[in-house]
C-alpha cells in the first residue's frame, strides 16, 4: 500500500536525517512548523476547491496528506491508526442505524418474545415458525445485517453464539443425537430478518441437502 511506502519513508527521514531531506529539514524544526504547513496546505486545498480545477484540488490534498501523515509520526502514530478509527465510526454508525430492526426490540425489551436465554453478549428464543420440535434462533446482541459484515473484532461473539446453542442443545437434549445450526445470509438463503442470527434444530432427523 502507498500510504504504508510513504509512512515507511518520514520514519526513516526522522531516524536519519539527510540535508537533501525535506521531511527531515520541516521536522527539524519542530511540531509548530509542521502545524503550519499542515495550515498553508489546508488552505490551498479551499483555493484550489474554489477554482474548480479537480486536478489541483487533487495535488493540493496529497501535499495536505503527506503533511499530515508528517505530524502523525510527530505524534508517534501512523496512517493506520487513523483508517481504524474511521472505521470503528463507521461500524459503530451502522450498528446504531437499528430502526426497524425487531431483533434489536427485543433486545431492548420493547417487544415481548419468548427468550429462553441471555447473556451479556448473546439472546435466543423460539423461533414463530418452528421447523422442528426445537427451533431457536441464537442471536447476538451487537447489531451486524448480514454475515458480510463480520470482521475480526466479532471473531469473540461468533464464539459465543455457537457456546449458546450448544448449551441450549445440551440442556434441551439432543447434543447427543445431533443438531444443525445454519445462518442465513441474504434473500435467496431465506434470510428475513437482517440481524444475524444462528438458527437451532433439533429433535428429528435432518436430511442434506437442505430446502
Amino acid at each position: 500500500m502507498i500510504l504504508d511506502d510513504i509512512y515507511g519513508v518520514i520514519l526513516e527521514r526522522r531516524r536519519n536525517p539527510s540535508p537533501d531531506s525535506y521531511v527531515s529539514a520541516l521536522t527539524t524544526k519542530g511540531k509548530d512548523a509542521i502545524l503550519k504547513k499542515i495550515g498553508e496546505e489546508a488552505a490551498e486545498v479551499i483555493i484550489a476547491s474554489k477554482g474548480l480545477d479537480k486536478q489541483q484540488v487533487i495535488h493540493e490534498m496529497a501535499d495536505l496528506w503527506f503533511h499530515c501523515m508528517v505530524l502523525m509520526a510527530e505524534e508517534g502514530l501512523s496512517h493506520s491508526d487513523i483508517l481504524k478509527e474511521l472505521e470503528d465510526r463507521f461500524n459503530k454508525k451502522k450498528e446504531q442505524d437499528t430502526s426497524g430492526c425487531i431483533f434489536c426490540n427485543i433486545i431492548s425489551k420493547e417487544t415481548p418474545a419468548g427468550i429462553i436465554y441471555e447473556d451479556e453478549n448473546v439472546m435466543a428464543l423460539e423461533d414463530i415458525n418452528p421447523q422442528a420440535p426445537l427451533h431457536v434462533l441464537v442471536i447476538p446482541k451487537k447489531h451486524i445485517p448480514t454475515s458480510l459484515g463480520l470482521t475480526n473484532r466479532d471473531n469473540e461473539l461468533i464464539g459465543q453464539l455457537f457456546q449458546a446453542a450448544n448449551k441450549i442443545a445440551t440442556e434441551r437434549g439432543v447434543a447427543e443425537r445431533g443438531f444443525r445450526l445454519v445462518m442465513n445470509t441474504n434473500p435467496e438463503a431465506g434470510q428475513s430478518v437482517y440481524h444475524i442470527h444462528l438458527h437451532l434444530l433439533g429433535g428429528r432427523p435432518m436430511h442434506w441437502p437442505p430446502g
